[in-house]
């Protein structure tokens, strides 16, 4: 006998613990578009130049899939646009393209707090006025942060995250396509500029 008054009540506790499984998260789409800004330390291979900071505003825009309940890959597109040296260039900015990934580390019914990870190529391109010339390079960035999202209803929402960047372009060619080259203690190198600094973006979020 107690054995049939076991059984059904251990089914019901199933059931009663599958209905509340949070599901509304999965398989679920979220578009994003936003704008911020990037500090950077920029570093080459040159000695006669000194190491400085420069700035940037930045351009986002991108898209999510939940393949869990707290799991999101996507594809991200950043502009960012740099403050230059009027004297030195015109022009200067760099396109992104990335695989993203997010992780909700903590999620109400509005609100997540997430981990992220940006990996893409980048072309960085800018119009030297010394040589008045296009100068261009690509290679890949990576992109760790963190973030914070609110959602005012059911789809419309917005996001704010911070992040690292870091990236060096080991070539960089102008418009023959011949690398820059510089002289070091009488031997020549081929030229190479590194990015290290942070990103903070806000924007809006839509979710279907």
């Amino acid at each position: 006998m107690s054995r049939l008054f076991v059984l059904p009540i251990f089914a019901q506790e199933q059931e009663e613990e599958e209905e509340g499984l949070d599901l509304s998260t999965r398989n679920e789409f979220q578009l994003f578009g936003g704008v911020g800004f990037g500090i950077y330390s920029l570093n080459d291979n040159d000695t006669k130049t000194e190491k400085f900071i420069t700035a940037t505003g930045i351009y986002s825009l991108g898209i999510y899939y939940s393949v869990s309940n707290h799991f999101y890959v996507g594809i991200g597109y950043d502009r960012l646009g740099f403050a230059t040296n009027q004297d030195s260039a015109k022009t200067a900015f760099v396109k992104n393209l990335a695989i993203l990934t997010k992780y909700n580390a903590h999620s109400s019914e509005k609100s997540a707090i997430h981990f992220t990870l940006s990996l893409g190529t980048t072309r960085f391109k800018y119009f030297d006025l010394k040589t008045s010339t296009n100068i261009n390079a690509s290679s890949i960035f990576v992109e760790p942060g963190i973030g914070y999202s609110h959602f005012w209803g059911q789809h419309v929402g917005y996001f704010l995250n911070a992040s690292y960047y870091f990236t060096k372009y080991n070539k960089l060619v102008n418009k023959d396509n011949k690398p820059l080259k510089v002289t070091n203690n009488g031997i020549e190198e081929q030229f190479w500029i590194s990015l290290s600094g942070a990103h903070i973006k806000l924007g809006l979020v839509y979710k279907f």
